[in-house]
This record gives C-alpha cells, structure tokens and sequence, in this order.
C-alpha cells in the first residue's frame, strides 16, 4: 500500500543545451511531453543560470521565499563549518528579489 502510494509521485530532473538562444532546449521538451506534462505537473522550476559566484542571491516568485529560506536553514555551508547557507545569506543582507 506504502509503495503505491509513492509511485504516483515523480520528480524529472533535465538539463540541456541551447538554453540562452530562444529557450530551444526547454521548449523542445515541453513540445515533445505535452501530453504527458499538462495533466500531470504541479511545477516547473527553470535553473537557469543557477550557479553564479560564491554568494548565495535568493531571486522567486513570493509564494516560494518562504519555502526556499526553510531550506537553506538546513544546508550546512561549504564554507563556514557549523553555519548554514542561511547565515551566510542574513549576514550578507538576505536580500530577496521577486521575479
């Protein structure tokens, strides 16, 4: 019953290339999926140019800000043992721009 229950649940993880000329890789995907994504996604989160610099910069949708400083709460940082991302992130400001 457990397993069941958790087969309905899929997460697709996807990168590709020609991102930054006309979204060809994304739109492509979405084009060759249409049937299966329309009725059976809840998200679609674009990491585009998801890692840029040593800072972490929070840029969501405000429905999300929430979410994302939850997590971060829980990530230990890679370079400050015992601190979390989210300390890095509120002593450098924890500026939050919405998208």
């Amino acid at each position: 019953m457990f397993y069941r229950a958790l087969a309905k649940w899929h997460s697709v993880l996807a990168s590709w290339d020609a991102e930054e000329y006309g979204l060809i890789g994304s739109t492509e995907w979405v084009e060759e999926f249409v049937t299966w994504a329309v009725p059976n996604m809840v998200a679609y989160v674009n990491l585009d140019v998801a890692v840029s610099g040593p800072h972490f910069h929070l840029v969501a949708a405000p429905e999300l800000w929430g979410l994302v400083e939850g997590t971060i709460k829980d990530v230990p940082s890679p370079k400050a043992p015992g601190k979390s991302i989210y300390d890095e992130w509120a002593a450098d400001g924890g500026r939050v721009r919405g998208t």
